[in-house]
């Protein structure tokens, strides 16, 4: 096993998130992550295509719908061993961090999806780890502070999935308090 600090060092040019998940490890191993024909590969694997999706933000008091619909477009690579998505938000939308990807690799070994999402203006990737649960698939990571963003742990999920259809929701709770989560962000996503 290579512990965070090794695989942050090959990912990123900074190791701030990094030195704030120490006991998240990446295998380090010469068996390939499972394939496109595995059943794990379906957890992910279901999502594959292209998505618009109406996104809304909490405010504080009460939730702010965005402008536009925003693309989310899903795809197999590394020889059909992992799924990437990217990320483009609406031309209306204030979104600060612009396109994003991510890139999933399911680990067979700890039974779980490890994934990497950066963006084209975040300049280091995020360490995320995912399992599915009761139908739903949960992320988790541990987030820097950014700008104006404080650190804080995240739980982000795919919910009421169908064949042409999911929610999605991130959560947001304080490091002092990671029990404590407030939903701050929701997207409602269809096949385009």
């Amino acid at each position: 096993m290579r512990t965070l600090p090794i695989v942050c060092l090959a990912l990123s040019t900074t190791l701030a998130a990094c030195s704030k998940m120490p006991n998240l490890k990446f295998w380090d191993g010469d068996e390939p992550a499972v394939e496109s024909g595995d059943p794990a590969f379906a957890q992910f694997g279901r999502f594959l295509g292209q998505w618009a999706c109406s996104g809304s933000e909490w405010d504080g008091n009460a939730w702010r719908a965005e402008p536009g619909l925003h693309q989310w477009r899903w795809t197999t690579t590394l020889d059909g061993h992992a799924i990437q998505d990217y990320w483009t938000p609406s031309a209306e939308s204030n979104e600060p961090l612009g396109v994003g990807t991510n890139l999933r690799i399911y680990n067979s070994q700890r039974e779980r999806w490890e994934i990497v999402w950066t963006t084209a203006k975040q300049q280091e990737w995020d360490l995320i780890w995912a399992e599915e649960q009761a139908g739903k698939m949960v992320l988790h990571m541990q987030r820097p502070s950014r700008g104006d963003v404080k650190a804080h742990v995240a739980r982000i999920s795919f919910h009421n999935i169908s064949d042409s259809h999911f929610d999605w929701k991130y959560e947001a709770a304080p490091l002092s308090d990671s029990r404590n989560f407030n939903e701050v962000y929701r997207l409602s996503c269809n096949r385009a």
